[in-house]
């Protein structure tokens, strides 16, 4: 999803927050599902996860990025204790080429 306004070096950080935010709450993209024990999250994660052990802004690995993020990420709070112990199976969602198609 594309942002409302421009990205603003004195706001980036928050900026970037927020967007990780909205992306994560997106059910589309990313969602935990407590009846399979999976975590199902968007193809850029697997394309890009080494990108999240190099250690910027405190992430480490992507399940940690995940356990930060577990209440965008689940709806329950038992579901997002599960994420923030990395008590799932990660499963990476088909990528949808379509949102790149001319219109």
């Amino acid at each position: 999803m594309l942002r409302e306004e421009a990205y603003v070096g004195a706001r980036l950080d928050a900026q970037l927050e927020e967007q990780a935010k909205r992306f994560l709450s997106d059910r589309t993209r990313n969602r935990f599902n407590a009846e399979r024990g999976a975590l199902d999250v968007s193809k850029i994660f697997d394309w890009y996860g080494k990108d999240f052990a190099k250690g910027h802004a405190g992430f480490s690995t992507l399940s940690g990025t995940f356990a930060r993020y577990a209440a965008s990420l689940a709806d329950t709070p038992e579901a997002q204790a599960r994420v923030r112990s990395g008590d799932y199976k990660l499963e990476f969602l088909e990528y949808d080429w379509s949102l790149n198609d001319v219109r």
